[in-house]
């Protein structure tokens, strides 16, 4: 009989697990179907099998190693995140430690590989995409290396002490919200302008409903103004995500660390996004004085949501998020977003499309969060 033993993903405290990483996980699943598919308009119903290129000899024919390395490595999260959710299942729980380790990284590899399989033979009918056994592959060896790895780490016990912080101050069962969290980093990565804003949702429906984009020269004044205004409705709607994926049993100072340091990361993270847009060194776009003096409103707003109860939180939240929405189709064109010699296009010829997509739909999702999770109950030891 087989030997019944502990899962070696135990919780390594007595706070419940996080479904952060299921989150994660799916969020970037769907991140990877979108790339993969992208554009979604060339997919066209053909006689050709979805298997077909499985039955055409191996060519190493346009294949270039920029092309292996970005397909290897788009798997490795995955690959991870897998491993993690495999490793809390009863399938970790039977045999010896080997036996455990070895049947979690070949299953998490070989969902990888199904999906990468299932993803291609969907290209199959794309007419501007082409799918290869030499893409499945690599996803493959991705999807394995991200598995052996996080197996790995788990294994020496180098993330035990981060783990174990990590249970103590993020909330169980809200793996949404940091998951909506994580999308607004890629949001962000779209040239819109307007610092920590995401795009409206005529970007999305350009192609089938007549837009007509706002574009108005804006004086300094109203440029500040508006700056201001945006930057103190998206940092505040950010803030209380963060606030409603904090531990409820959390002090005040222990609190208020965590969000100057969720606050600390977004500001870095736009400061980052901005010299991807518009070259390495126009992080600074972001201490213009609109954003400096939102950042004095921010800091009462800071104060408040690290001492109000989660209930008024998430009215906060939701007035917050709502705000953003309205405020996103109403802003007009900035004036770097206009300007295409500002941006550096090559850099976002891939990423356009994915990146305004998430932005546009952003504040939407991160609502429909709040709606999900709106149970704010404390759990018990």
């Amino acid at each position: 009989m087989a030997e019944y033993s502990k899962p070696m993903f135990a919780p390594l405290s007595p706070i419940a697990p996080s479904n952060t990483a299921q989150w994660l996980t799916l969020a970037y699943a769907l991140v990877l179907v979108y790339v993969t598919l992208h554009p979604l308009g060339a997919l066209r119903w053909t006689d050709a099998p979805a298997w077909a290129f499985l039955l055409k000899p191996w060519s190493k024919l346009g294949v270039t190693p920029f092309d292996v390395w970005v397909n290897v490595l788009a798997y490795v999260p995955l690959g991870a995140g897998l491993a993690w959710q495999l490793g809390r299942s009863r399938l970790a729980r039977w045999g010896s430690r080997g036996w455990q380790i070895s049947s979690v990284a070949l299953l998490a590899t070989a969902v990888g590989a199904c999906f990468s399989l299932l993803l291609e033979g969907i290209q199959t009918f794309s007419s501007v995409r082409v799918a290869s056994t030499w893409d499945v592959a690599c996803n493959s060896t991705g999807a394995l290396a991200g598995a052996a790895l996080a197996l790995m780490f788990k294994g020496t016990g180098q993330l035990s002490g981060l783990e174990r912080l990590l249970a103590h101050c993020i909330a169980p069962q809200r793996g949404a919200l940091w998951a909506v969290i994580g999308l607004w980093a890629l949001a962000q990565l779209h040239p819109q302008g307007w610092s920590f804003m995401t795009a409206p949702l005529s970007f999305l429906t350009s192609g089938w409903l007549p837009t007509q984009g706002v574009q108005v020269p804006l004086s300094a004044e109203q440029l500040h103004n508006l700056e201001t205004i945006s930057s103190v409705v998206a940092l505040s709607g950010m803030l209380s995500l963060m606030r409603l994926g904090l531990h409820p049993r959390l002090g005040f100072l222990t609190r208020s660390l965590c969000l100057l340091i969720g606050l600390a990361l977004v500001l870095g993270w736009q400061a980052g996004a901005y010299s991807f847009q518009y070259g390495w060194g126009e992080w600074r776009l972001l201490a213009n004085d609109g954003v400096l003096d939102a950042l004095s409103y921010v800091a009462v707003l800071y104060v408040a949501w690290a001492l109000l109860p989660a209930p008024w939180v998430v009215v906060g939240a939701v007035l917050a998020l709502a705000v953003h929405t309205a405020m996103a189709q109403m802003l007009p064109a900035h004036p770097y977003a206009i300007s295409p010699s500002l941006w550096q296009q090559s850099r976002l010829i891939h990423l356009y499309g994915l990146t305004g997509m998430v932005s546009a739909l952003w504040p939407i999702l991160a609502l429909a969060a709040l709606v999900l999770q709106s149970k704010f109950r404390q759990t018990t030891h």
